[in-house]
């Protein structure tokens, strides 16, 4: 009697695993005021999430859309404003409002909170499926995700129970971004899509402005290489990540707050910015530049030119979204936060622990690029090393870029072990 083939289980049923699991932990501190399990607070030991629940409440409760103060502050500095942007609050008081009215609106911000971690963690996997898709969609790859995903502690501690910081949605929509990127031949939709996420990544936080930068000069060293093709989508991205900084701007700050600049949060001097680089895009594409040298010309001077603008309309600009705080934050409070410590100044064997997985995966980039075969095509492994490199750079100088770094180098990380279990599938 001839034995059934061997399956592998589906990843669609780890990924409802995964996330039912999270959300049957979170049921059971439902009705729970304050969130403890066995006598220990259920929830992350920073205290920002619990502060962006007191805001939702003080919006929720009729304060102004507008307004980003901090009420009743005890801190030693008054009129105290957030950087925090609306998109998360919508989506808490979303939640909120899902539930009946006749519950208490501290428990039903509470259980929102306790909602909103399976739900970035289920968009997170997704995107994580859609890049293995662009890159090489083996069955055993997807599944090699989940497991990969579950077995990292480093993704987990900004999708722990009770997280309502915008780290895990900021992670989710970076990973459908770069599944949008990594498309080898994108649709003008496929193109509007990402730039949308673009500019969504960079209302709800203005780190998104580098990442940004790094997309934007990725697509810009094709152009200059001459690859016209896979630089195609730049003009038409950069004019949509543009209008879309524009509408957030409208959105978030109201007509007195249009022409203010402000450096933490979006504000017209992001918009500035972007405007100018897509004028950029638009030039460097359209005219005639056959030779290397020339197209070098042509974005050096393009890009000094933005330099020079910014340094004249806002120069504060050029010092980074820390350049409006006051300097207390920045020497005093900063320096002790420890998402925001550089990597060596870790331990030696928790760095290298912290480093092993980026380390792995550059190896395979690389063999698959300079052998020309393998998991990857050169494309795709002159993508990864890209990418991967440009952010570990980050990561080095902040840990807390580890929410941006993992989650896309689990994906090849994925393709690679996947492969392994694969027998027609050609491994180096």
């Amino acid at each position: 009697m001839a034995k059934k083939p061997q399956t592998i289980p589906s990843p669609w049923l780890m990924l409802a695993v995964i996330v039912g699991a999270h959300l049957a932990y979170a049921f059971m501190f439902w009705d729970q005021v304050p969130l403890r399990a066995d006598g220990i607070p259920v929830g992350p030991n920073d205290p920002d999430p619990w502060l962006r629940l007191t805001l939702v409440r003080e919006w929720l409760l009729g304060g102004d859309w507008f307004n980003h103060a901090v009420p009743r502050t005890n801190a030693p500095f008054e009129g105290v404003v957030s950087p925090w942007t609306r998109p998360l609050d919508i989506v808490i008081a979303m939640l909120v409002n899902l539930q009946p009215e006749s519950v208490e609106m501290n428990l039903r911000l509470l259980r929102a909170s306790l909602m909103l971690p399976p739900i970035w963690m289920g968009l997170l996997i997704l995107g994580m499926y859609q890049v293995i898709r662009q890159l090489r969609p083996l069955p055993c790859a997807y599944l090699m995700v989940c497991v990969l995903v579950t077995a990292t502690p480093i993704i987990w501690n900004y999708f722990g129970s009770g997280n309502a910081d915008h780290h895990a949605p900021m992670a989710a929509i970076f990973i459908w971004i770069m599944a949008g990127v990594l498309n080898p031949s994108p649709s003008r939709w496929a193109v509007t899509r990402t730039a949308l996420l673009m500019a969504l990544h960079l209302w709800i936080s203005v780190e998104a402005f580098m990442l940004i930068g790094i997309i934007y000069l990725w697509y810009g060293l094709h152009w200059l290489l001459g690859d016209r093709d896979r630089a195609a989508p730049l003009p038409w991205l950069t004019t949509i990540v543009a209008i879309g900084a524009v509408i957030a701007t409208l959105l978030e700050r109201g007509p007195a707050g249009w022409p203010t600049p402000i450096y933490d949060a979006i504000s017209i001097a992001y918009v500035f910015v972007l405007l100018l680089s897509a004028l950029l895009a638009w030039a460097v594409y359209l005219l005639p530049c056959r030779t290397l040298k020339s197209r070098f010309l042509l974005g050096t001077a393009g890009t000094m030119s933005i330099i020079l603008a910014v340094y004249i309309a806002c120069p504060l600009m050029l010092h980074g979204p820390m350049a409006g705080l006051d300097p207390y934050v920045v020497t005093n409070f900063l320096p002790n936060i420890s998402e925001a410590q550089p990597l060596f100044a870790l331990s030696l064997p928790h760095a290298l622990g912290l480093s092993l997985q980026p380390l792995i995966v550059l190896w395979i980039a690389v063999q698959c690029w300079r052998r020309g075969n393998g998991i990857l095509t050169v494309p795709q492994a002159r993508a990864i090393v890209f990418f991967v490199v440009a952010i570990s750079i980050m990561y080095i100088g902040q840990t807390r870029w580890s929410y941006y770094l993992f989650p896309l180098v689990i994906v090849p990380l994925a393709i690679f072990l996947g492969s392994l279990f694969t027998p027609a599938e050609r491994v180096i």
